[in-house]
């Protein structure tokens, strides 16, 4: 079952990041509108990407942690994508869409660390 749910997890998390470079490459009209989402979830992608490193570098006898962080982490990765999705509806359409992004990129981690805190 954790097998399972870690590799639903791992589609979830990589599926949305491959759609999301997908809209930005073949829908200019939709950039506008997905830059904000990439720019949120990008700093959790960032953690997974150091966290696989450092597993294959460092190797443990236990890979369960590790395959825990992804399954663990998908809540933190939905809340990312939807603030991101938020900002990207009420961030002025005059900002170009690498502010959106940067924006995004700071703000998401920082809303998403508020909510969960409050929570």
């Amino acid at each position: 079952m954790d097998i399972l749910l870690t590799t639903g997890s791992m589609l979830i998390e990589f599926g949305l990041l491959t759609l999301l470079a997908y809209l930005i490459v073949t829908k200019p009209t939709k950039r506008s509108l997905v830059a904000p989402v990439l720019g949120a979830v990008t700093p959790m992608v960032l953690f997974l990407i150091i966290g696989v490193i450092d597993h294959y570098i460092f190797l443990s006898e236990e890979p369960s942690m590790f395959l825990a962080s992804f399954t663990m982490g998908l809540l933190l990765y939905s809340i990312l994508a939807g603030i991101g999705f938020l900002l990207g509806l009420f961030l002025p359409k005059a900002v170009g869409l690498r502010w959106r992004y940067i924006i995004a990129f700071f703000l998401g981690p920082t809303i998403g660390w508020g909510l969960i805190t409050a929570w």
